[in-house]
């Protein structure tokens, strides 16, 4: 499937911002961009990833200059254990301000582990299993 390229120009009468805003969201690679005879293109599809993104504090948050919650090294925060664990990310909270749960801190950021999360998964079916 082909994608309809469109100048940035096009797409920053689009987005409701400066063309010089534009070509700043595509020098600091917020914004997909193709060079084409000199000249950047964009299309609808990357505008709409580049809104899907903007807001996440996963995709944007560094400590020390590397990624805070690096998946691949089995770090999540707790919107992602949420997920992973299918719980309500308050009661995350919850439990690791409790201490149930175990975290590490990266400057104001909560970290927890892949390991942790197994073994709090383990526990809680272990807990399920006793009161079934």
């Amino acid at each position: 499937m082909k994608k309809m390229m469109i100048s940035i120009k096009e797409a920053s009468k689009q987005m409701q911002c400066t063309v010089q805003n534009a070509y700043d969201l595509v020098r600091r690679l917020s914004l997909k961009a193709k060079k084409v005879e000199g000249k950047l293109y964009t299309c609808q599809e990357w505008i709409d990833e580049y809104y899907d993104d903007y807001r996440s504090k996963q995709l944007h948050s560094t400590f020390n200059g590397r990624r805070v919650f690096d998946h691949s090294r089995g770090e999540y925060s707790i919107l992602d254990a949420a997920k992973i664990l299918d719980m309500n990310f308050k009661n995350i909270e919850y439990y690791v301000r409790t201490g149930k749960l175990k975290s590490i801190r990266k400057g104001c950021y909560v970290v927890i582990m892949k390991e942790e999360l197994d073994r709090f998964a383990a526990e809680e079916m272990e807990i399920i299993a006793e009161n079934a």
